[in-house]
């Protein structure tokens, strides 16, 4: 059951990430998986209730990747380098892409207020991991919060252009863009 339910958010959140929550129905999330509509209520109540698992699901993906990558037993540099690459993982997935989108497409507040909430976990992680860089020596001392910020809209940006382009993965635009800040302008 839980298995079936989980193929219903994955191709739900795909139809939400391309045409949108309002033109999406569960009509035709139905027919993507070759089932009935009543089938379909076997496993979730409603257009809301999808929303509501993949969010649920797309949270505890980044949590977990905030989790591990603060214990991970590296220095700064590898933390960062282990944190860009897993959340270019993450906002390349189908989940994850929903809840980027719905930060400002979702039907109703209750929807984006689980990314305004996460979005605030993930910077908190980005800056320690920072923060323990500039300490241990790995990174050059900067501003947490404005190289957070820098870093993180390259990212997006980055995540983007491979999904749009898709000449890269999103772990090797992770790695590209995060060495060209370590690199940096200087000759």
């Amino acid at each position: 059951r839980e298995e079936k339910r989980l193929s219903i958010l994955r191709v739900a959140a795909q139809a939400f990430n391309e045409h949108g929550f309002y033109q999406t129905s569960l009509n035709q999330i139905a027919r993507e998986l070759n089932v009935t509509k009543p089938t379909l209520y076997y496993y979730v109540k409603n257009k809301d209730d999808i929303l509501d698992g993949i969010l649920e699901i797309a949270v505890a993906q980044f949590r977990q990747m905030i989790g591990d990558v603060a214990a991970m037993e590296q220095n700064g540099w590898g933390k960062l380098e282990a944190f860009f690459r897993q959340y270019a993982v993450l906002v390349s997935d189908t989940f994850g892409t929903c809840l980027i989108l719905m930060r400002t497409n979702a039907p109703e507040e209750k929807f984006r207020q689980p990314y305004h909430d996460l979005s605030a976990e993930v910077f908190a992680a980005r800056q320690q991991v920072l923060t323990e860089g500039m300490a241990d020596g790995s990174l050059a001392s900067a501003d947490p919060k404005f190289l957070a910020t820098a870093l993180l809209a390259s990212l997006n940006e980055g995540v983007y252009w491979h999904q749009v382009r898709g000449r890269r993965s999103p772990e090797e635009t992770a790695v590209l863009l995060l060495n060209t800040f370590r690199v940096g302008l200087d000759p």
